[in-house]
């Protein structure tokens, strides 16, 4: 990972607004977009979460995410191309959310984190490496198999210390390993 390219931005006071969520991937069925959405409706409507949804990608499933993101009432979605640097698109960002069934090395997980963002991803492939795991700024490692309800109910728990979290134990983990 590029530690000029992905640095970590000044943290944002809490207060500036909803919580900006992202997920950074190919819009395809291996990467799970409509479990993303369905967790992310949960999030608001059973845990009354202010979320700012954000997907950066495209694939072939985006007609299908834009059907499924009106019906679940995400009017407030956004979805934007993928950049050629994605730093910019962490940097805007609160936290990270990927819901992979299939992952090899997570490079989005690593650039998250050595950008500071706490990073929330199922436990598949080598995400269960690639997340810092440890201390009060540790990522949220969750089952491979979860669903929407059980993602909304850890990522409730986990996002408001999550964001509140020092960033330096994060970039620390990528630096180092």
């Amino acid at each position: 990972v590029d530690e000029h390219r992905f640095s970590p931005a000044p943290a944002r006071a809490r207060e500036d607004g909803p919580i900006r969520l992202v997920g950074l991937f190919r819009i395809v069925p291996n990467k799970r977009p409509l479990l993303w959405l369905e967790t992310v409706a949960a999030l608001r409507q059973r845990h009354g979460i202010a979320l700012a949804p954000r997907i950066v990608g495209t694939g072939p499933l985006i007609d299908e995410v834009n059907r499924q993101a009106l019906r679940l009432g995400l009017e407030d979605l956004r979805i934007d191309a993928p950049q050629t640097d994605p730093s910019g698109i962490y940097r805007d960002s609160d936290a990270m959310l990927l819901m992979s069934s299939v992952e090899g090395t997570p490079n989005v997980v690593l650039e998250a984190q050595a950008c500071g963002l706490p990073v929330a991803a199922c436990d598949v492939g080598g995400v269960r490496d690639a997340l810092h795991r440890r201390g009060p700024d540790a990522g949220l490692l969750l089952r491979a198999d979860i669903r929407a309800e059980g993602a909304a109910d850890a990522l409730a728990a986990w996002l408001p210390g999550a964001i509140s979290a020092p960033r330096e134990g994060r970039v620390a983990f990528i630096r180092e390993r």
